[in-house]
């Protein structure tokens, strides 16, 4: 493997050490999730160049006999200066990053162009969060293969009627029917799982473009993101504030 290696990445973590130094993740296109060190003390202004949720060119020191990352150059394209202005906007890009890491994918380039959508998305329009966060949402568990056809129960696979409600299977990490569920803990309703089965074969960018009333995206935010913190082992750090 290369000592020096470029990447397009985003910063989806930064945790500052007792050094001055900071621990970046990023989201590599080349790489997938990788945590590389960014230098304090003189080159502290490299640190701010790879500033949370920024996105753009990074070279990367690899040290093969330690395994690590140091982060040399960043020479960011994207700043989402748009989100960190706002506070909601803030948590709702700590959860795209959160949930990003989530669940797997052997396709790191699709994960890197979706989240990037979405940040961007979100830094033109950070009044509109919640809508994003659904769309964002429901194409990152399609894209890792998680997504399923709600109009079938995964479980029995009985052809659900359109009014019914979904409850969930932790078994098989599935809206299921209710007959097939073994948790009331997260339902979907009829009128929001019809937008997830209008959507299912839509990219993103094309569902961001799709109305949705505001009751239908408070009751599908819920739900995506209890659905995404199903497949955590611990609960999501940007959802404990409640203000998503």
């Amino acid at each position: 493997m290369e000592r020096n290696i470029k990447t397009s990445s985003i910063v989806i973590d930064s945790v500052r050490t007792g050094t001055g130094a900071r621990l970046l993740t990023l989201l590599s296109r080349e790489l997938g999730i990788v945590r590389a060190m960014s230098p304090g003390g003189a080159r502290n202004r490299m640190n701010a160049a790879a500033g949370l949720f920024s996105a753009g060119e990074f070279l990367l020191y690899f040290n093969p006999v330690k395994e690590t990352y140091t982060l040399s150059e960043a020479s960011p394209s994207f700043f989402a200066e748009g989100i960190k202005g706002d506070l909601d906007a803030t948590y709702a890009a700590a959860y795209f990053a959160e949930a990003a890491g989530i669940l797997k994918t052997d396709e790191p380039e699709a994960l890197h162009a979706l989240l990037l959508s979405a940040l961007s998305a979100l830094d033109a329009s950070p009044e509109n969060r919640k809508k994003i966060l659904v769309d964002y949402t429901w194409s990152l568990l399609k894209q890792s293969g998680v997504g399923a056809d709600l109009r079938f129960c995964p479980s029995c696979e009985r052809l659900l009627a359109l009014n019914e409600v979904l409850h969930y299977s932790t078994k098989l990490s599935s809206p299921v029917c209710q007959s097939c569920a073994d948790t009331d803990s997260i339902r979907l309703l009829p009128g929001a799982r019809r937008y997830l089965i209008y959507t299912l074969d839509m990219p993103f960018e094309v569902e961001l473009k799709v109305e949705l009333s505001e009751s239908a995206r408070t009751v599908l935010s819920a739900f995506l993101t209890s659905w995404i913190s199903a497949f955590s082992p611990w609960p999501l750090k940007s959802l404990k504030a409640g203000i998503l």
